[in-house]
């Protein structure tokens, strides 16, 4: 009988492609198997997050002022705090550490979380004894970087917090006239200034010549604090003996912080 060998070679190769697929198909089958989720870890139970509780460390927290605020002299600012895993039976005092000065006492004896309003004096600043011109010295005071503290007590324990906070005097500064305008009489001048931290008292604008108590005022005009005015340049006597004046704006404040807001500038008036 005569071979197919066609057709032999056809079935075998069926045959053992077949026996290939068969093999292969259970690892297909097991890859494509959803993969095992990841469950959550448990939840901590209650004695967990007490300890975690008792671990926080007793603590001051200054909510305001912020590290590095400016606060300006006359203002009274809020200062704020609240405490953390600190009792009920401490209290809190504050103060102002002043550079190479020692501390201010602000308040005492108030509650673990709080608030408390604060007008700034000029106790809180830098000063130094200056010379005058008569002989004596006066007080001068100056900007100020220190911190501010709180200190939560209980008999012998404490528990303290400092910020860094600026304090700084209100100034003001004439930008119009400029040292060494001529001014003449019958006209009217505009004055303006600027000012450095918040000042709302009324302000004064002087003419006037000599110093001390032998003052010399051609002029004095009361205006509020908008920063500019306008002055009318008026006739006077003392035109005769000199025409070298100065122009003084000052606030009308005679405690602090009114007695530093104020600037000068030279002028000449003419008739």
């Amino acid at each position: 009988m005569k071979t197919n060998r066609p057709l032999i070679f056809l079935v075998t190769f069926f045959c053992s492609w077949l026996c290939v697929v068969t093999a292969a198909w259970p690892a297909e089958t097991k890859s494509a198997a959803p993969s095992k989720q990841i469950a959550a870890p448990p939840a901590a139970g209650p004695a967990k997050v007490t300890q975690a509780m008792k671990d926080i460390p007793p603590q001051v927290v200054i909510i305001n002022p912020v590290d590095g605020d400016t606060w300006y002299g006359g203002e009274t600012r809020d200062i704020q705090w609240n405490t953390i895993a600190i009792p009920e039976s401490f209290k809190i005092k504050i103060r102002f550490v002043l550079p190479g000065k020692g501390e201010y006492f602000i308040a005492d004896n108030l509650p673990r979380s709080g608030k408390f309003s604060w007008q700034i004096n000029g106790l809180t600043f830098q000063s130094k004894q200056v010379a005058t011109g008569y002989g004596g010295t006066k007080t001068v005071l100056s900007d100020t970087a220190g911190k501010l503290k709180l200190i939560a007590y209980d008999g012998g324990k404490t528990y303290e917090k400092e910020v860094p906070l600026s304090l700084v005097i209100p100034r003001l500064k004439i930008t119009s006239p400029k040292n060494g305008d001529t001014w003449y009489v019958g006209k009217t001048y505009p004055v303006t200034w600027q000012s450095t931290g918040p000042a709302p008292w009324p302000m004064q604008i002087n003419i006037e010549a000599g110093g001390g108590f032998s003052a010399m005022f051609l002029s004095s005009t009361n205006t509020a604090n908008t920063g500019a005015a306008n002055i009318t340049v008026p006739t006077s006597p003392i035109l005769d003996s000199t025409t070298n004046f100065r122009l003084v704006v000052l606030s009308t404040l005679a405690s602090f912080p009114g007695t530093y807001y104020n600037d000068e500038v030279s002028i000449k008036v003419m008739k």
